[in-house]
C-alpha cells in the first residue's frame, strides 16, 4: 500500500482521492491546501492536513505526490514533488507555459521517478474504442476530424477560470484532452489556426474552434465551449478513406462506425458500441499505480502532455495574431 499526498482539495482533488480508494491500492496520507476547511473535509480522518506542500514533505511520509492545484501552480508543486523523491501525478494541462512544462521534464528525468500527466481521455471506453477502430483500419486512412466538447463556465477559488492568463480559458483547460487524444490518434501536428473569445475580454464566456494539421495529413476541427447552458456534451467524428467513425455522449448507442459497403461504397453498416467500465478516472489512477509498482512506462509520457500544450499555446497566439502558426517540438 502506497502513501499518497492530494495538493488541492477542489473538485479534482476529491475525484482523485475517491479514485486512491476504490483502486484498494493506495492511501490518502497527506491533504494540501491553503484553505483549511477543504482541506480537512477530503482528510476525513484518514489524512493529515497541511497548508503547504514543504510542510507535508517534511512531516508526512508519502510516496506518490498528486497534483490537483489551479494551472499557475502546475509546475511549482510538480517540481518540488520530483525533488524531494516522491512520485508524481499531475493534473492537466501539464503547465502555463512551455518553460514550466520543461523544468518538470528536467526534475522527473533528474530524479527517476515516475510521472505521468492526467489526460484522462486516454481512458474513457469510447475513446479508447475510437482509437482502436483507427489502429485496425475501420475507417480507411484518417482525413477529416472533428470533435466538440464543453458545458457551462467552471467554478474554482476566486473565479482563476475565468482569468485567461491563468487558466488559459477553454483551450488550455478544456480542449487540451481533444488535442493529446488526437496526437495519441493521428500522430504529431504540424500547424494550428484557431479562432475564439479568449482575448476579447468577456469575462465567464469563452469559445473556440482550432484547427489542426497533422504530419500525416490529416486535419481537426477542434470545438470547446464554456457557453453551453444545456449541460456537459463531447463528441466526435473521424472520417477516412473507408468509413466514419461517429461519437456523441448524448446518443444512447454511443459509439458507431459507418463502413462503406462493396466497392460502389452506396450502403453503410451501423455497429453501435456502448461499454461500460469503471470510472475513468480510477482506471488511469489503477495505470498510475501500476506503472509506480513495475516501473513501466506510463501511456502519457511528459512529452505528450508538453506536445498537448504546444498546441494549445499555439491555438491562443493564433487567436492573437490571426495567423497560423507552426508546431516545433511535436514528436511521434
Amino acid at each position: 500500500m502506497v502513501n499518497v499526498a492530494i495538493v488541492g482539495a477542489g473538485g479534482m482533488g476529491r475525484r482523485h482521492a475517491a479514485s486512491y480508494r476504490e483502486t484498494g491500492e493506495a492511501r490518502v496520507a497527506a491533504v494540501v491546501d491553503i484553505n483549511r476547511d477543504a482541506a480537512a473535509s477530503l482528510a476525513g480522518e484518514d489524512a493529515q492536513v497541511f497548508a503547504s506542500l514543504e510542510e507535508a514533505l517534511e512531516k508526512c511520509d508519502v510516496d506518490i505526490v498528486d497534483v490537483c492545484t489551479p494551472t499557475p501552480f502546475h509546475a511549482e508543486h510538480a517540481v518540488a514533488a520530483l525533488k524531494a523523491g516522491k512520485h508524481l501525478l499531475l493534473e492537466k494541462p501539464m503547465a502555463r507555459t512551455l518553460e514550466d512544462c520543461d523544468a518538470i521534464i528536467g526534475a522527473a528525468e533528474e530524479s527517476g521517478k515516475t510521472a505521468m500527466v492526467a489526460h484522462v481521455l486516454r481512458f474513457f471506453p469510447e475513446f479508447v474504442r475510437g482509437k482502436e477502430a483507427v489502429d485496425a483500419g475501420l475507417v480507411g486512412e484518417p482525413a477529416v476530424v472533428r470533435t466538440s466538447r464543453g458545458g457551462g463556465m467552471p467554478r474554482g477559488v476566486d473565479s482563476w477560470y475565468t482569468d485567461i492568463a491563468q487558466s488559459g480559458g477553454v483551450v488550455l483547460d478544456l480542449i487540451i484532452h481533444d488535442f493529446d487524444w488526437l496526437r495519441w490518434v493521428l500522430g504529431p501536428a504540424d500547424r494550428v489556426y484557431a479562432r475564439g473569445l479568449a482575448h476579447s475580454g468577456r469575462k465567464g464566456q469563452d469559445y473556440a474552434l482550432v484547427t489542426i494539421r497533422f504530419r500525416s495529413g490529416a486535419i481537426a476541427h477542434v470545438e470547446g465551449t464554456w457557453m453551453r447552458p444545456s449541460g456537459f456534451e463531447t463528441r466526435f467524428e473521424i472520417a477516412g478513406t473507408q468509413g466514419l467513425l461517429d461519437f456523441s455522449s448524448r446518443d444512447s448507442a454511443s459509439l458507431r462506425v459507418a463502413r462503406a459497403s462493396g466497392e460502389e461504397r452506396r450502403a453503410a453498416v451501423d455497429v453501435p458500441e456502448s461499454p461500460l467500465a469503471e470510472n475513468p478516472y480510477t482506471s488511469q489512477i489503477r495505470h498510475f499505480l501500476h506503472c509506480v509498482r513495475t516501473g513501466e512506462a506510463p501511456i502519457v509520457s511528459l512529452r505528450d502532455a508538453r506536445a498537448a500544450v504546444e498546441i494549445a499555446l499555439g491555438a491562443l497566439e493564433s487567436m492573437k495574431t490571426g495567423e497560423p502558426v507552426e508546431l516545433r517540438f511535436q514528436e511521434s
